[in-house]
């Protein structure tokens, strides 16, 4: 993702709930853990070279699991640039 910034999950999510287009998400099956991504196709973007605006893993809270991290240990990102 093009100017990405990783930011706390609270960050993450308020971007996501705040973001003024439709966003469509997406999940990425090839990586371990599944990587989400969150994706603006409003002015024609294509994926993924334009389209994501955010993106995260899907962790699991079990520390059984072979997916769990820790939240601080846990990655989400953002595109650095305003959207209006």
């Amino acid at each position: 993702m093009k100017d990405e910034k990783m930011v706390s999950k609270e960050e993450f999510e308020n971007f996501i709930k705040s973001y003024p287009r439709q966003l469509q998400r997406h999940v990425v099956t090839i990586v371990e853990p599944y990587c989400i991504t969150y994706n603006d196709f409003s002015n024609g973007q294509t994926y993924p070279e334009t389209s994501i605006v955010a993106k995260t893993w899907l962790y699991t809270d079990d520390p059984n699991d072979l997916f769990y991290r820790p939240e601080e240990d846990r990655a989400y990102y953002i595109r650095d640039e305003v959207h209006g």
